[in-house]
């Protein structure tokens, strides 16, 4: 009830009133209206829209906590998000920004997640990349001298040489693997002189003396290896 008193008093919730727009013959509530009814079932537990009419429409204290005089009955509400279009993604992710940049701690903290995309289960991080990174510019607001002192560091399969080049044209400094196996390994030859880790791992790195001739400006790259179980 305090986070809701607190989210009204603050106005967060005004650029998704303000922004969405979503087509929809309106009877008893508008589209946005709606909107709020979910986020109420879903801050009250609720893993599904059917339950906002229990969770949320018997509970008048609780709606008025957030600016709602009432609760719309679950089925009205889900034919609101059925009727939701791709602009309406669009234009609640640009609200979801302007709230993220306006109240969120995250948006001057160097560790936080600022962007949380879904896509299906066969999209990999080499297709999705380059929309992470401009959406996440977009809600960091990164100009060319904010990103010129940005790193972007990749895992997980993310590290092709045309997406590297994109990163690097657009003024990042980036930290990735190199995405091929065999490219790897020819690398590794040109090393010239192998260190020991340390920590006792039993890996080795070293410098990377190959010419650099494939990327738009100068990186470095360092050979790490490992010991395999037949030495």
């Amino acid at each position: 009830m305090a986070l809701s008193i607190e989210v009204e008093r603050r106005g967060i919730l005004e650029p998704i009133r303000e922004q969405v727009h979503i087509k929809q013959k309106v009877i008893r509530d508008m589209p946005v209206k709606k909107l709020t009814d979910v986020l109420i079932a879903i801050l009250a537990g609720a893993r599904g829209v059917v339950e906002t009419n229990k969770r949320v429409r018997p509970e008048k204290a609780l709606q008025l906590a957030f600016g709602r005089h009432r609760c719309a009955e679950q089925s009205v509400i889900s034919d609101t998000l059925n009727a939701c279009s791709c602009v309406n993604v669009a234009q609640m992710q640009e609200a979801m920004q302007d709230i993220y940049q306006s109240h969120s701690q995250g948006y001057h903290h160097d560790y936080e997640v600022v962007v949380d995309l879904l896509y299906d289960g066969k999209t990999q991080l080499p297709r999705a990349l380059r929309e992470l990174v401009v959406t996440a510019a977009a809600i960091l607001d990164l100009d060319a001298t904010r990103g010129q002192r940005t790193i972007v560091r990749i895992d997980g399969h993310g590290g092709s040489l045309d997406d590297v080049n994109w990163l690097l044209g657009q003024g990042y400094h980036v930290h990735t693997k190199e995405y091929s196996t065999k490219s790897a390994r020819k690398l590794a030859e040109s090393v010239i002189t192998w260190y020991d880790d340390e920590k006792g791992s039993g890996r080795q790195f070293g410098y990377v003396t190959q010419e650099v001739t494939e990327y738009v400006d100068i990186v470095h790259r360092i050979a790490v290896r490992t010991r395999k179980k037949n030495g």
